[in-house]
């Protein structure tokens, strides 16, 4: 046991004794020889201090490794010359294990350093690279520079439209669902979709009432050409309970007066009744100007939307950010079209993101010069 702890201190000193030679040594001339280890040998003051931990680890590792066989070449020779004695044969079995140990652990670590990454065991760090500094002088932006204009494609207001427009000066019948009423000719201002229903209702009752009006009349008006000629032609309206109706039956059932004075006005009627519901200028009229509208608007912003990428067509929520931090740096920005320099060619895009208290998350944005006028040329070109 004595034996283990001098050879431990003795270890500890020479360590010790080496590396702050090693260290002193490095600020001045060198007056010792360094034994060559790995390769490494240190020889003049300029030597880095990597080379140096490089050179001390090399030989830290060897001096372990030395340590370590000749406690194993001890431990033999004490268990060869104790004979006889199992305590200190003990003492010496532990000593050789031990010395196996060390020498398996010195040789596992440095595999495994080795294994993970060689510069672990090198310890070589990579020359500094040079840093250039810039001469020139950052260009100052002019005032002209510092407001930048942003094209803004308010897809949800477009999509919402329809649902917010009011149609004025509707005007419809007030039909039940199964075409019963329709006396009373209703005028009132009505949501695009609401004023859509109630005159598709209305057209379509409309129809059917005049479609029955100008069935009536064919009836009676072939009553009134009836002979052996057309009952020959199988003319149903000149059968009457079976029989044909001849020539002196057509003066019984030819009735003319109600042909002129009742059928044919309500024909008429119905047509003109049908006729104030399409005709120019009517609600019908205006609903179709306006999904048209909206279409066409819907056709530019789906052209905006799939801009190039090198157009960088922005989020709400992206733009909103991209101002604010612009703002820090006196950069304005503003949007096209607005409220005060609004397009023709898009009507009902005013901005989305300066007007207090409609906020359009659904708005995007790209930068207005360079390739994205041309989009916008591109867009104003469009038709249905």
């Amino acid at each position: 046991m004595l034996n283990k702890k001098a050879l431990t201190i003795f270890s500890l000193v020479l360590f010790s004794s080496f590396l702050l030679g090693s260290i002193c040594l490095a600020q001045g001339s060198l007056e010792i020889e360094y034994p060559e280890i790995a390769g490494e040998k240190p020889e003049i003051t300029t030597i880095t201090l990597p080379g140096y931990v490089r050179y001390i680890f090399n030989l830290s590792l060897a001096l372990a490794g030395l340590i370590a066989f000749f406690s194993t070449i001890l431990g033999g020779v004490c268990y060869l010359t104790s004979a006889g004695s199992p305590a200190k044969q003990k003492n010496c079995k532990e000593q050789i294990l031990s010395g196996v140990l060390g020498l398996a652990i010195l040789l596992s670590s440095y595999l495994i350093l080795v294994t993970i990454n060689p510069q672990l065991v090198v310890f070589r760090f990579p020359p500094l690279q040079k840093i250039n500094i810039p001469t020139t002088q950052p260009t100052i932006p002019t005032e002209e520079e510092t407001v930048l204009t942003y094209f803004q494609i308010p897809t949800g207001k477009i999509i919402e439209r329809p649902f917010d427009t009011i149609i004025e000066d509707v005007e419809y019948y007030d039909y039940n669902d199964d075409c019963t009423g329709g006396e009373s000719l209703i005028q009132q201002d009505l949501p695009l979709l609401d004023a859509a229903n109630v005159l598709s209702l209305s057209l379509k009752c409309a129809s059917n009432e005049l479609n029955q009006a100008i069935y009536n009349l064919e009836q009676e008006v072939k009553k009134c050409g009836c002979g052996a000629t057309s009952c020959k032609a199988v003319n149903f309206a000149c059968f009457v309970r079976g029989k044909c109706i001849n020539d002196y039956g057509r003066s019984k059932y030819c009735n003319e007066p109600k042909i002129m004075n009742v059928l044919v006005p309500a024909v008429a009627t119905k047509k003109d009744k049908l006729m104030a519901l399409i005709q120019p200028g009517s609600a019908l009229d205006k609903i179709k100007k306006e999904l048209s509208e909206n279409l066409l608007n819907l056709k530019k912003a789906s052209l905006l939307m799939n801009a190039p990428a090198s157009i960088n067509v922005r989020d709400y929520y992206t733009m909103l950010k991209t101002r604010q931090d612009l703002e820090k740096y006196d950069i304005k920005i503003e949007f096209y079209p607005s409220e005060t320099n609004p397009d023709p060619s898009f009507p009902g895009w005013e901005d989305a993101l300066l007007k207090t208290g409609n906020i359009d998350p659904a708005t995007f944005y790209f930068y207005k010069e360079g390739q994205g006028t041309q989009l916008i040329n591109e867009a104003k070109n469009l038709s249905l």
